[in-house]
């Protein structure tokens, strides 16, 4: 009677060594293992009997998405933590999840971001990566490279806007304006220019005027006297001229003397 567990565990023993050796697996996992100590508490496993039943009336649930990058052919954890909207500390988790990427084939190893799929080659604007595994993009500015610092064609210039795109030592580089010193140079003209015409205007208005002849009688000299001190000459003629213009005449038609005290009115 009690020999019937023995001999069944011993058929199953001997199964196995007729299949082949039989080795255990350890599905401990050390990230689970690690927060179940720092809750202080021990790892739980997902039992369908363990779940509350359904409680009545609404029952509201979020769903939240997030995305992070995996690179081709690599892995990476996830760790997920539940926490109840009642705040019962009791029925929070932690769940790890491991994401797992395949490599590209063999025949087209290199993963094309443009296209999303895996290609032999990669398109304008890309170049392979060995160690990656894919087409990276060129550097900015850059149309066809061979990799970050080797770059062959450059985007065009645009004359237009000013934009001006030159390649050097692989690198593909915009010319910066010197926008100041051109400011400067165009108010420096512009001072100039507006202080010869300035110069020009005052030349041209200043050339225009007649010079005014100054004669006897804007110099002051009252009527019907006689100035003295005037000398020969042109000067003295056109002052004599003045000067008999404006004096008084007797009643016998000759001018007056006026030392002698003669006046033109009896």
């Amino acid at each position: 009677g009690g020999g019937g567990p023995a001999a069944t565990a011993g058929g199953g023993a001997a199964g196995a060594a007729g299949r082949g050796p039989v080795q255990a697996r350890d599905t401990f996992d050390p990230f689970a293992a690690a927060a179940a100590r720092e809750r202080g508490v021990a790892g739980r496993r997902l039992l369908p009997v363990a779940l509350p039943p359904p409680s009545s009336g609404e029952a509201q649930r979020s769903v939240m998405e997030r995305r992070f990058p995996i690179g081709v052919g690599e892995r990476r954890w996830v760790l997920l933590r539940v926490r109840p909207a009642n705040g019962n500390a009791s029925l929070q988790g932690s769940y790890w999840l491991r994401a797992v990427r395949e490599a590209c084939p063999p025949h087209r190893p290199f993963f094309a971001p443009d296209a999303r799929a895996c290609a032999l080659t990669c398109n304008s604007g890309y170049f392979a990566d060995p160690g990656a595994h894919r087409c990276e993009a060129c550097p900015r500015h850059c149309l066809r490279c061979l990799a970050w610092a080797a770059c062959e064609v450059c985007e065009p210039s645009q004359w237009q806007a000013l934009h001006f795109v030159q390649l050097s030592g692989g690198r593909c580089s915009t010319v910066q304006m010197p926008w100041r010193h051109a400011c400067e140079a165009v108010g420096c003209c512009l001072l100039v220019l507006s202080v010869c015409c300035r110069c020009c205007c005052a030349l041209c208005a200043g050339g225009g005027q007649k010079p005014r002849r100054v004669g006897v009688a804007s110099l002051g000299a009252p009527l019907g006297r006689r100035v003295h001190g005037w000398s020969g000459g042109a000067e003295g003629e056109d002052g004599e001229e003045g000067l008999q213009s404006h004096r008084l005449l007797s009643a016998a038609g000759e001018p007056a003397d006026e030392d002698s005290g003669e006046s033109g009115y009896s």
